[in-house]
């Protein structure tokens, strides 16, 4: 998920839903010769990731590469935390952030093959609170007026970012009030609300756009979270681990860090106005929509499954 004022503000271990470990996969490694890879050129990929790390604009970095089923590279550089000088490892943990739109997108084309969804479904289907959606009329002014939506939000419009819905630092700045009014602006700050609790809110703000007819980044990702805690009856971490992450043995894969896992997260970080990478601490980073401290993916925080 991308952050506001990326001009100003990096991240160094990106701020995500789901948390994984690069190394947490069980495949077997390989010289890179026997799989098809040049030592050489491997070996510049380590000495970029270095420079990146020598020069201040990461703290560190996991690089893995696979082929065949086996893993012909994998090498840690640099700090996971700087304050503490800890090593980067090849079993840290890191937020993926939006990469999770792709685990979540996959889920949904599965439950289509099994025909317990279909991509024209219309959303309200299964999440009656966007029956009855709303347009705002003008997006320039102050005016909040809205109008019928012209049709349905369906899975289609959701999986396309076609939905009218957005991220709340696009604006119009009217928009973004509203979604934080309806208490929608810090979703990565731990909250004791379920994945359901949470998308209903979405549908109480206004689409910025007709379904279909423009284009925008948005929350569609976390609506489809709950279209398949619905569809398939399971929780969204649930049918996540039971689809993929078990079948897969990525066990080190989780909306929330297990205590006994947390010591192996790489610390998250911004920029000051230096430049300076700055570790986010317990104490949220305020930016002009979303706030966040560094443990909101740490068991016990919140229940919010983001998708």
């Amino acid at each position: 998920m991308p952050l506001p004022q990326l001009n100003r503000t990096r991240f160094a271990c990106v701020v995500s839903v789901l948390c994984l470990s690069v190394a947490s996969f069980a495949l077997e490694r390989a010289e890179p010769e026997s799989i098809g890879l040049s030592p050489e050129k491997l070996e510049r990929i380590t000495e970029y990731l270095q420079k990146e790390v020598d020069e201040g604009r990461i703290p560190g970095a996991v690089g893995l590469i696979a082929r065949h089923g086996k893993v012909g590279y994998l090498q840690a550089v640099g700090k996971s935390d700087l304050n503490s000088g800890e090593a980067m490892n090849e079993d840290s943990l890191f937020r993926i952030a939006s990469m999770t739109k792709a685990i979540t997108a996959a889920a949904v084309m599965s439950l289509v093959e099994e025909g317990k969804l279909s991509l024209d479904d219309p959303v309200s289907k299964y999440l009656p609170e966007f029956a009855d959606i709303r347009v705002i009329k003008e997006l320039e002014g102050d005016s909040m007026d809205t109008v019928e939506s012209a049709r349905p939000v369906t899975i289609h419009h959701l999986m396309a970012h076609t939905s009218g819905m957005h991220y709340g630092w696009f604006g119009p700045g009217k928009l973004t009030e509203s979604y934080k009014e309806k208490g929608v602006k810090d979703m990565l700050v731990p909250i004791d609300e379920s994945t359901g609790e949470r998308v209903a809110r979405f549908a109480k703000s206004p689409l910025k756009f007709h379904p279909g007819d423009s284009w925008q980044y948005s929350f569609s990702s976390d609506v489809l979270g709950s279209v398949i805690e619905k569809a398939s009856g399971l929780s969204l971490d649930r049918f996540f681990y039971e689809r993929f992450f078990r079948p897969l043995q990525m066990m080190d894969t989780h909306f929330y860090v297990p205590g006994s896992k947390q010591e192996r997260m790489a610390s998250v970080y911004t920029i000051d106005a230096e430049q300076r990478l700055v570790e986010v601490g317990s104490e949220a980073v305020a930016t002009d929509f979303f706030d966040f401290p560094n443990d909101y993916c740490f068991e016990g925080k919140g229940r919010y499954e983001s998708g």
